[in-house]
């Protein structure tokens, strides 16, 4: 396959450890598992935006070195305060004695370098994982081949990062087939110019003409294996019970086939603080396909926080909703499904609520209002109204504050509700950079301040 996409590749077998003969990646790092959902959104900001000079928003010159300098002896300072105050016995379980040690036999990847591929790298084909020739976890090399030539290892114990991939190295090399075929037409040397390995294999006797060895090539033998056939189900379950388990450092990752869930999942990732992976810090769930549009969603036990996020199409034009159990409710809107212009919604249970607008004909851009608990009229299921958040309609609005986006006249509009029966307006002018303060005091019973 990677021959065909115009890859220099060749399959290489020797000696590799039992964590990658047995495609353990317990103590490696999880890769990066990548969501390809894409968003694209409107810039529906209002371009009518206060003038801020642009000395306000330039930065201040910063040393680089100094920055540097400060933020090393920060970390010393941390590692040390870490050193001598925290007690972390917390490590990755020692490797067992392996009897088969330089003993397994093992196959992966070499992609040469082309016009694909700027350096030589190794590929495990079991993960896709890609080494570089100085940092692979390989041990030794026996042989490499592709579809054109076999290429036997002269210095077979020679280790992996030291093994010398020039195969015009007859020192190190020896090829197995005559054949003089081109395998590969964007084949770079070391200095980038075009090379032909094959073309320019010598035979052992250098004054023999090479055209008396055409007709003597031998060419690569057809593979022995009958051609592999999956079928469309088999290909979308991936595996027969539709569920796969990856372990890696601090990580465990299961993922589902598509439609094989209920609910629309495809991958749980589990994020763990410790090595034996038995503090669980995160868990993240992809969903695809789901009438409500949630794509993700992300639990934090520990915090008690849950955070969701949804695709453009919700029927409430949910973008994500961040909520701490008990404690706040966080809602960002997609701007494009809400004609009020509403984008943003925070609610702090029993004490406030914060909405922000954006392109609003009346340029409103904010509204909060405060809260106060009716104490003096206890119902019977006080303690439920206590621990059930939505219970709201005990709560007395206390103040009432709402913004506006430079506009010439009125900039903020706050109205107090006090307990003692005073009903105060402020509304701050603004003309001319002048600043007037008009309040006004009423007296209200509680009948008008409710339905006002």
């Amino acid at each position: 396959m990677l021959i065909g996409a115009g890859y220099n590749a060749y399959v290489v077998y020797g000696k590799a450890p039992r964590a990658i003969t047995t495609k353990d990646e317990s103590n490696l790092v999880c890769p990066v598992l990548t969501d390809d959902i894409k968003i694209i959104e409107l810039d529906l900001e209002d371009d009518k935006k206060e003038m801020v000079s642009e000395m306000e928003d330039r930065k201040p010159v910063e040393s680089q070195y100094d920055k540097r300098v400060q933020e090393e002896e920060e970390k010393k300072k941390a590692d040390e305060w870490r050193k001598n105050n925290v007690i972390d016995d917390d490590q990755p379980e020692l490797e067992r004695h392996d009897p088969w040690l330089h003993k397994r036999i093992h196959a992966w990847v070499l992609l040469k370098k082309n016009k694909r591929v700027k350096n030589d790298i190794f590929i495990e084909a079991a993960t896709g994982r890609i080494y570089g020739l100085q940092d692979n976890p390989f041990e030794t090399i026996d042989a490499i081949f592709n579809n054109f030539n076999f290429w036997i290892n002269l210095h077979p114990n020679k280790p992996s990062k030291e093994t010398d991939l020039n195969f015009n190295n007859k020192d190190n090399w020896e090829f197995v087939m005559l054949n003089t075929n081109d395998n590969n037409d964007d084949i770079l040397d070391d200095e980038g110019n075009e090379e032909n390995p094959i073309s320019e294999i010598k035979t052992k006797n250098d004054m023999e003409d090479p055209d008396d060895l055409k007709g003597h090539g031998l060419d690569m033998p057809p593979p022995w294996p009958n051609k592999v056939h999956i079928s469309l189900y088999a290909y979308n379950n991936r595996v027969p019970m539709s569920t796969q388990t990856f372990y890696y450092q601090k990580t465990r990752v299961d993922k589902f086939s598509p439609y094989s869930q209920p609910d629309g999942m495809i991958m749980k990732i589990y994020k763990y603080s410790d090595f034996a992976r038995l503090i669980l810090e995160e868990v993240e769930y992809r969903y695809r396909n789901r009438t409500d549009k949630l794509y993700k969603k992300i639990k934090r036990p520990y915090e008690h926080k849950t955070i969701d996020f949804y695709l453009p199409g919700q029927s409430f034009g949910w973008k994500n909703v961040e909520e701490v159990e008990s404690q706040y409710r966080k809602v960002h809107f997609y701007p494009t499904n809400y004609v009020s212009g509403l984008i943003y919604r925070e609610e702090i249970f029993q004490k406030k609520i914060i909405h922000k607008y954006i392109s609003r004909d009346d340029r409103v851009i904010e509204r909060k209002v405060n809260f106060q608990k009716d104490l003096s009229d206890k119902p019977t299921s006080y303690k439920n109204f206590m621990d059930n958040p939505m219970y709201e309609r005990r709560m007395l609005i206390t103040k009432f504050t709402q913004k506006y986006l430079a506009n010439p006249m009125i900039a903020v509009l706050t109205i107090n509700i006090c307990l003692n029966i005073k009903f105060f307006i402020y509304i701050i002018y603004t003309v001319k950079l002048e600043v007037f303060l008009y309040s006004a005091e009423k007296n209200l019973n509680w009948n008008n301040i409710i339905l006002l």
